[in-house]
């Protein structure tokens, strides 16, 4: 295993609790470890923060050289600070929907802060602001992103928006924070009741009476989706943060039972069990947390994930490797049952839906030529991709369907 990564696994495991093995390997990496390895973690890594508070919670940051200490201490004030930006940012579009009547929801990183689950503004990097509106308020969220003069370069109509995106179009503030109002989860179509995540969110009255985060439990759901089907330029980035966001939501949530059957029910009737079982499961590898491995037994998870493909992700992971291994297509051919299915899932991820693609490659939405962007995602496949990898992918839905003693799970696909 890479030092560095081996250093930051570590700290991600006593993130919670006191883990002995974790404790000495980060305190043999801390004090001999080269620095040049040392500092590509503080460098490269948006986990710095996180590094940093556990080496000083758990009493080994004065066993780090000087230079590399006030490095880390360095990211983490830059990330208090930018994330005071984002959140101030926040405050700003949420006093807008409480005059104008709707609700906000926080996603991702900004619900795990603003839930207390990071208990510090400097522990978690927010590269961006995402936020969930309801699809009837969606007309009011876009004039009020265009009355705070955070209209996107080249404004398009709402209806087009509605057609081709996700979230409205990407819009920046003028302290350069991005703002990402969703009115759906994903791009892809996946089958999940956004209202039934409204009827479970929790008011958050300290920011305002229009402020809510989803329950733990759509949270993780969110982020295993997040971390398996999208971003597949910095799949590995991706992975070791949902590490720690899961660490993070897991311990933060000590004081009620985390819902696992409504985790895993709700993901089979989305038919998105290979994108969340997977990175679970990689999770409970990585870490050895009990409290997710417990409920993975129980669930027969991992007796129904592939294996082949999870020891990969481990061995890139540990190896600091970018992950070849499209983790984003064993996700969504996974679900597929047959060989006619699953040529239909490829050949939509190949050539996807224009709206996809116009999302994916805006540089082609306004062009009459915008043909080209499906040669330009096919050569990008072609050079990056193995064959193994789509023989991985195409694999992936047996053995989730197997069960011990040879029964077939009943199909998710919708």
């Amino acid at each position: 295993m890479k030092r560095g990564n081996q250093f930051l696994l570590a700290c991600i495991k006593l993130w919670g609790e006191d883990n002995e093995e974790a404790g000495k390997v980060v305190r043999e990496l801390a004090a001999t470890a080269p620095e040049d390895v040392l500092y590509s973690v503080a460098r490269d890594s948006t986990l710095a923060p996180v590094a940093y508070n556990v080496l000083w919670r758990r009493g080994f940051l004065d066993l780090l050289p000087d230079p590399l200490k006030e490095r880390l201490r360095t990211f983490y004030h830059f990330t208090a600070s930018r994330n005071s930006i984002v959140f101030r940012n926040l405050k700003t579009f949420l006093d807008g929907a409480e005059r104008r009547g709707f609700p906000v929801m926080l996603l991702k990183g900004a619900a795990l802060i603003a839930g207390g689950y990071y208990p510090d503004q400097g522990l978690r990097f927010l590269s961006d602001l995402d936020v969930l509106v309801k699809l009837k308020d969606v007309g009011e969220a876009d004039d009020l992103l265009y009355e705070l003069g955070w209209n996107a370069p080249t404004r398009i109509t709402l209806d087009r928006q509605l057609k081709s995106q996700h979230h409205l179009s990407i819009a920046t503030t003028p302290e350069g924070i991005q703002v990402e109002v969703h009115f759906l989860l994903s791009r892809l179509p996946l089958n999940l009741d956004l209202d039934e995540m409204w009827r479970r969110a929790r008011p958050l009255q300290s920011l305002s009476r229009v402020a809510f985060i989803p329950s733990p439990e759509d949270i993780l759901i969110h982020l295993a989706v997040n971390t398996s089907m999208h971003h597949t330029d910095r799949l590995l980035q991706q992975h070791v943060k949902f590490l720690a966001d899961l660490e993070a939501l897991i311990h933060g949530n000590e004081g009620s039972a985390f819902d696992w059957e409504y985790v895993f029910g709700t993901v089979a009737r989305a038919g998105i069990e290979v994108a969340v079982l997977h990175p679970l499961a990689l999770s409970y590898k990585l870490l050895d947390n009990v409290k997710i491995g417990d409920a993975l037994k129980n669930h027969g998870a991992l007796d129904r994930i592939n294996g082949d493909f999870l020891d990969r992700l481990t061995d890139d992971i540990r190896e600091g490797r970018q992950i070849p291994e499209m983790s984003w297509m064993v996700a969504r051919m996974g679900e597929a049952n047959g060989f006619v299915s699953r040529m239909k899932v490829f050949l939509r991820m190949v050539f996807p839906k224009w709206s996809e693609m116009a999302e994916v490659y805006p540089g082609w939405a306004q062009s009459r030529w915008y043909f080209l962007a499906y040669l330009q995602r096919l050569g990008h496949l072609v050079i990056t991709f193995r064959p193994k990898n789509f023989s991985m992918a195409y694999r992936a839905g047996s053995v989730l369907r197997e069960k011990p003693g040879g029964r077939k799970a009943p199909s998710s696909d919708h």
